[in-house]
């Protein structure tokens, strides 16, 4: 079984959705909705929190969603995400700040991506914004940790 943000040989895919026909109409991004919805309805998260962030990293190189624009892709209102989301002590915005900080950890860690680079590709107009959360997040600055990740073992 194949889990988002793991690595893996392969994968499974329904049989129902090899049937699906290609898509090249305007109504692209309805389809592409549609999607997502049943992707965060039959994901094998092990929470819905989970599943969300297996979404947003999906997404995470168009930009990152709006809780709004989130809801539309899941297929469920805002109110009813929150409710979730508070089901299991969390919020849409700690849920984000989460997927941004295992982005920002594997890029660091598998990439030659500058800091700015990894900066801008999670959203954040300046890399001292960026190096701050990731302080936050890792207690380290993200040279500190890519240096530590790539340094060979003793």
């Amino acid at each position: 079984v194949a889990r988002f943000g793991g690595h893996c040989t392969g994968f499974l895919v329904p049989a129902a959705m090899l049937a699906l026909p290609p898509v090249r109409t305007s109504t692209a991004e309805n389809e592409l909705n549609a999607v997502g919805a049943q992707l965060l309805k039959t994901s094998p998260g092990s929470s819905y929190a989970e599943t969300l962030r297996q979404l947003l990293r999906s997404y995470a190189s168009d930009g990152w969603l709006s809780i709004e624009r989130a809801s539309e892709v899941a297929d469920t209102s805002v109110r009813t995400m929150q409710r979730r989301l508070k089901s299991e002590q969390t919020t849409y915005s700690k849920v984000v700040e989460h997927t941004r900080a295992e982005i920002a950890g594997d890029l660091l860690e598998n990439t030659d991506a500058t800091i700015s680079e990894i900066a801008r590709q999670l959203g954040y107009e300046y890399q001292g914004d960026f190096t701050r959360a990731f302080r936050r997040w890792a207690g380290v600055s993200p040279s500190a940790f890519r240096q530590q990740r790539r340094a060979p073992f003793a």
